[in-house]
């Protein structure tokens, strides 16, 4: 499954700023590109729309959805030749 990929691709965030973990991030972030999203703003108000259910669905324990630089400071943080 994609999620089991995702979880495989090293996080270089240090401990302390892991309020997101990024393979949800990155998951989320593919349903969102399949959903016509563009840009970091349009990833974060996928999932803040779809909050409720990607939170029961993936028993997220986030008190609030990531905003758009969360989103970016994840993803920009990857390593895209692990990507």
């Amino acid at each position: 499954m994609l999620i089991d990929k995702l979880k495989k691709i090293t996080d270089p965030r240090s401990y302390h700023g892991r309020e997101y973990r990024h393979y949800d991030i990155l998951y989320f972030t593919i349903l969102a590109i399949l959903s016509n999203a563009k840009t970091y703003a349009d990833v974060a108000v996928f999932i803040r729309v779809n909050f409720d259910d990607l939170k029961k669905h993936f028993k997220l324990k986030w008190r609030h959805a990531p905003d758009q630089s969360a989103t970016r400071k994840i993803i920009v943080a990857l390593d895209p030749e692990e990507v």
